[in-house]
């Protein structure tokens, strides 16, 4: 990947505004980073304690990630 994720903000938030999903992601502009906003309660009421939350998080991260970079949902993957 040409831009590193590392100069994305990443942010918890509780609860997304009115129709919002389970994350949201900003493009940065000026002096502002990107910015990828998880919402902690829809993806507690839609996932269990442990691996399922877990892969859930990481599945929305990395489809707001692509989206960041304009790429299709499944161009990112764990390695990169």
């Amino acid at each position: 990947m040409a831009r590193p994720l590392q100069s994305v903000r990443i942010r918890v938030d509780e609860v997304p505004p009115e129709g919002t999903g389970l994350a949201a992601a900003r493009a940065g502009d000026g002096g502002n980073p990107a910015e990828l906003t998880v919402f902690r309660r829809p993806i507690e009421a839609r996932s269990a304690p442990g691996r399922d939350r877990a892969r859930l998080i990481r599945e929305v991260v990395l489809e707001q990630a692509a989206n960041l970079y304009g790429l299709p949902p499944d161009a990112l993957t764990e390695s990169d």
